[in-house]
């Protein structure tokens, strides 16, 4: 009953797998090509002036702006219903690894953790509004969580899409190595 799918493998188990719901239910498909990340040590940054710290209830509606603004600028939509992206910052509140900056008390930039197994912890949704961009926000994010995770008994990984290079070059500033090419893909068969 599901008209929507999306994961991230290996470019061609990605292609592989996608090709019946792209034959069979006509589905339009959006591939973002990505570069695999793992840290076993994280180097702090160096010069960063913020605090980092875990969203409240009272952070719902930035976080929520930030998710749209996200899925806007790295996939070129968003949806008009507010409520899911307040919703999902609702759910966030309970993400341990989640993590914000806050300028004149609304979040400015944030992190959250995803695809959690027995040894790895993903780090993903990594946004700082565009205004706000180019003081280290991200980094040092990223570096927090990564931290957290190591702290926990697992590693930090992370999936970083290939045609942003400062942001990889900013993870690997922080001790992240690359791992493996991936395919994230977006399988939509609803319209």
């Amino acid at each position: 009953d599901r008209q929507k799918l999306s994961f991230v493998a290996k470019p061609e188990t990605a292609s592989v797998l996608a090709e019946p719901f792209r034959k069979n239910k006509n589905a339009e498909t959006n591939v973002l090509n990505m570069q695999s990340y793992k840290n076993e040590k994280v180097i702090p940054p160096k010069n960063i002036d913020a605090v980092i710290e875990a969203p409240v209830e009272n952070d719902v509606l930035s976080i929520a702006n930030l998710l749209r603004n996200f899925s806007l600028e790295c996939f070129g939509n968003a949806s008009d219903n507010m409520d899911e992206y307040v919703n999902t910052a609702k759910k966030l509140l309970n993400d341990r690894y989640c993590r914000i900056i806050k300028e004149n008390g609304k979040a400015v930039a944030m992190a959250r953790s995803s695809r959690e197994n027995e040894e790895f912890v993903a780090v993903s949704g990594v946004y700082t509004l565009p205004e706000h961009r180019n003081k280290g926000y991200a980094s040092a994010i990223v570096a927090c969580i990564s931290n957290l995770i190591l702290q926990n008994g697992k590693t930090p990984a992370l999936y970083t899409d290939l045609s942003n290079p400062s942001s990889n070059t900013a993870y690997k500033n922080i001790g992240f190595t690359e791992q493996a090419p991936i395919d994230q893909v977006y399988l939509d068969w609803s319209k």
